[in-house]
């Protein structure tokens, strides 16, 4: 248990930090080339990243906007592919469905901007605690042993 605590954890942490990035890359995308959303998608959704999944799912779903709007795609997608962050990071994720494709470029790099660092904020978050968590994992098996010992004294 104490080891698939432990993948679990780094998993969701590079989840997060896959999803930090690709943002991050859209942000410089959409800010120096003005670049479509639907294109940096389908590169997104083509990298080996923990978030190419996400991307790809929006990116597939786009074709049928007709019926759906983006930020319902957006989320959707966001909450069956990114199920591994924290709630809070998926929240910040999905809210930033609602802002893009509706603002002009520099409105757009400033909600993922604003978003990225919400995430990274997360991200050191999780981090920290995961920290905390991995040592009282390094330590129990230590305490349960005295523990032992003491009794049988």
């Amino acid at each position: 248990a104490f080891l698939t605590g432990a993948a679990g954890q780094k998993s969701r942490e590079r989840e997060l930090e896959a999803v930090i990035s690709a943002l991050r890359l859209m942000e410089r995308e959409i800010g120096s080339r003005y670049a479509p959303t639907a294109d940096i998608l389908r590169a997104l959704s083509g990298e080996n990243s923990p978030a190419s999944g996400f991307f790809r799912e929006v990116y597939r779903q786009m074709d049928g906007l007709s019926d759906r709007s983006f930020s319902d795609i957006w989320q959707s997608a966001a909450e069956r592919e990114l199920c591994g962050l924290e709630e809070s990071a998926l929240s910040e994720v999905s809210r930033l469905g609602h802002g893009l494709g509706r603002y002009d470029a520099r409105r757009e790099t400033e909600l993922i901007g604003a978003a990225c660092l919400s995430l990274e904020k997360s991200l050191a978050a999780m981090r920290e605690k995961n920290a905390r968590e991995r040592k009282l994992r390094l330590f129990l098996p230590v305490f349960a042993a005295a523990a032992a010992v003491i009794i049988l004294l």
